[in-house]
């Protein structure tokens, strides 16, 4: 059986009341959308011991004992990047393209099918490079490829999602966290939440202030860069920027036989999957539904990763 490098397809009462009624909308909107963010907080109270509140985020705080490079290219605990995560609610979402609103679509993302997953967390972006640096100078990754157009310098495009990393390095580095990449039908579910969007945003066609794609950008941009373009949990550059890789093997035709609780992927198979389209690549490809296959062993300029647990 062929694989191509790429699948293409294309919320006026008395004070208690309104706070009761805003409480409502809230658990309402998160069950519509099935996902909740994760190590969000207003103020330092929020967070638990050894965290504190920056930029509505429960980080880590660094006591200078081992929070700092101590030039022998190693890396303590607190070097370790800080989880920005999302959560993504256990329960069913509608999986693969629906040929009553998408069509025409490939082969691979059919049949439409429902899946149930438990809960899980995801990265809200990217990886980056100045993240994946971490892991280099720990000793625990092996840097990505030198090419040229792999534009790998941690100092100067620390911000730029690291690329040119093949599937086990991508791997590797999630299981440095004590985390993993995740599974084609998480990736999805985080993608496009509960009611079958199309794209990560939504319905709406993707515009240049949605998704990095070859019609707005001619290279990869720095990771979270477009907002517009968030998904329903909370995760952004899940449609353009750069294909991601997934853990699961890759098949064609793996939809016809997946189980619906939990699908680990196929259990073997020459590819590993990779989802989400690219900046070299048309918009078409940021559709949720959308699919890919590459050789684990590679390594693309176009193709990172997000971590998962």
């Amino acid at each position: 059986m062929l694989f191509p490098a790429i699948t293409h397809k294309i919320v006026q009462v008395s004070i208690f009341k309104r706070l009761a009624s805003l409480l409502g909308l809230i658990i309402l909107a998160v069950s519509l959308v099935g996902c909740t963010p994760s190590n969000r907080c207003s103020n330092d109270g929020d967070c638990a011991a050894g965290f504190s509140c920056a930029e509505g985020i429960c980080r880590q705080q660094k006591d200078g004992s081992n929070g700092t490079d101590d030039g022998d290219g190693g890396a303590g605990d607190s070097d370790r990047p800080q989880d920005d995560m999302v959560t993504v609610d256990a329960g069913t979402f509608h999986m693969g393209c629906d040929e009553n609103v998408e069509a025409p679509c490939a082969a691979d993302e059919v049949p439409y099918h429902d899946i149930n997953l438990a809960a899980f967390e995801i990265d809200r972006h990217e990886v980056s490079q100045a993240n994946y640096q971490a892991c280099v100078r720990s000793g625990t990754c092996f840097p990505p490829a030198s090419d040229p157009e792999c534009h790998w310098d941690p100092v100067q495009n620390a911000d730029l999602p690291v690329v040119c990393v093949n599937w086990e390095q991508a791997r590797t580095y999630c299981g440095w966290l004590n985390n993993r990449l995740p599974s084609e039908a998480e990736w999805e579910k985080a993608a496009r939440g509960l009611d079958a969007r199309i794209f990560p945003w939504g319905n709406a066609d993707p515009d240049c202030s949605r998704a990095a794609s070859s019609e707005c950008v001619i290279s990869v941009q720095p990771v979270g860069s477009l907002p517009a373009g968030v998904s329903p949990c909370g995760a952004l550059d899940m449609g353009g920027n750069v294909w991601e890789w997934v853990n699961d093997y890759y098949l064609a035709d793996y939809y016809a036989s997946s189980p619906a609780n939990n699908p680990p992927g196929p259990a073997d198979s020459t590819h590993r999957a990779m989802r989400g389209g690219s900046y070299l690549h048309e918009a078409a490809l940021t559709r949720c539904a959308n699919r890919g296959g590459e050789v684990p062993t590679v390594y693309k300029e176009y193709l990172g990763f997000r971590c998962a647990r």
